[in-house]
This record gives structure tokens, C-alpha cells and sequence, in this order.
């Protein structure tokens, strides 16, 4: 059965280097769904951005997500950049409704029980044409994000911060040591 770990955490916390790292290493390891949905956005000059329409961007990301989980049915270990729950947190975050479909593939598709948070740390954060938001925002994400990890039964470990080989290092260790 695969295990499927996840990363998450608000923007601007280290996700991608730390995926990239991972992959680097050798290891299965997606990258954030949610950074190409807006990329794609941004070219086809539609709307579907989480600053134009939180729910239809969603919906996209849920899809994706949903992709990539199913991608990796026959792989031992991978790593993902943010999972499911991060889509119903970013909207019980913009005080959205959580719509059925997505509260449904929740309840189907699960990952490791051990979630990897990186918290806020603003000598990292910056914005770019994908990230918008401010560092408040990236604060107020990962409080909401542990809430609901929290509250479907996921065992939460902070990631210290630290180089990207370190917080690679520090989240390999945790896993290896959970699966022995």
C-alpha cells in the first residue's frame, strides 16, 4: 500500500524547495498543485486564481490533487506538496463553504496519518506572480491548516527551520524511523 506523505504549511514556508529536494534525492515527490493551476490561469487569462474565484480555483486544485494521488497506487513512498485538506482549509480560511465533492474525496482519499508543517518564517517568505498574499495570510493558513488536519485525526510535526538539506534530513529521519 502506498504511503503518501504530506508537506504542508502556508505559502512561502520552504514547500517547494523541500519537494525539490526530495526529488533530488531520489525520492517520488509532487510538486504543488496549486502553483500550476494558477500558472495555467495566468496564461489562459481565466479566472480560476484564489484572488478571482476562490471555488473554481478549488475545484481545479482538488482535481489535480486527485490525479496525482492516483498516480501513485503502486509506489512504496511519496511525497506531496500539500494534499486535500489544504483545499478545505484555504476555504473554511476565506469562510467559503465546503462543498459536498470535495468533503466525499476527503473521506475516500487518505494519507499517512504523520503530516509535515512547516511554519510561517518570514526571512524566507517573498511573493511572486503565483503568491499574492501577504506573511499575515501565511500565518493565519497554517493555524487553519493544523486545525483541520487536526480535526480529521492527522498527527501534526513541525518542521524546525534550517537549510533545505536539514528540513529534508529532519522529515526523511521521522518517516524512516515511523516505518521500521
Amino acid at each position: 500500500m502506498a504511503k503518501r506523505i504530506v508537506i504542508t504549511g502556508g505559502g512561502g514556508t520552504g514547500k517547494s524547495t523541500i519537494i525539490e529536494e526530495l526529488l533530488q534525492r531520489g525520492y517520488c515527490a509532487y510538486r504543488e498543485v496549486a502553483r500550476e493551476v494558477i500558472r495555467k490561469s495566468l496564461e489562459d487569462e481565466c479566472d480560476d486564481l484564489p484572488w478571482k474565484d476562490v471555488t473554481g480555483f478549488s475545484y481545479k486544485v482538488q482535481q489535480g490533487m486527485l490525479l496525482d494521488y492516483k498516480e501513485t497506487e503502486s509506489i512504496e513512498l511519496c511525497f506531496f506538496d500539500r494534499c486535500l485538506l489544504d483545499v478545505k482549509a484555504y476555504l473554511e480560511l476565506e469562510g467559503l463553504p465546503v462543498y459536498e465533492e470535495l468533503n466525499k474525496d476527503i473521506a475516500s482519499y487518505s494519507y499517512f496519518p504523520l503530516v509535515f508543517v512547516l511554519p510561517p518564517w518570514r526571512e524566507i517568505f517573498e511573493n511572486d506572480e503565483e503568491r499574492m498574499e501577504e506573511f499575515d495570510h501565511s500565518v493565519k493558513a497554517y493555524n487553519q491548516l493544523k486545525e483541520t488536519y487536526s480535526q480529521h485525526g492527522y498527527e501534526l510535526i513541525d518542521v524546525p527551520f534550517g537549510s533545505a538539506r536539514d528540513r529534508v534530513d529532519f522529515i526523511v529521519n521521522h518517516v524512516e524511523a515511523v516505518l521500521e
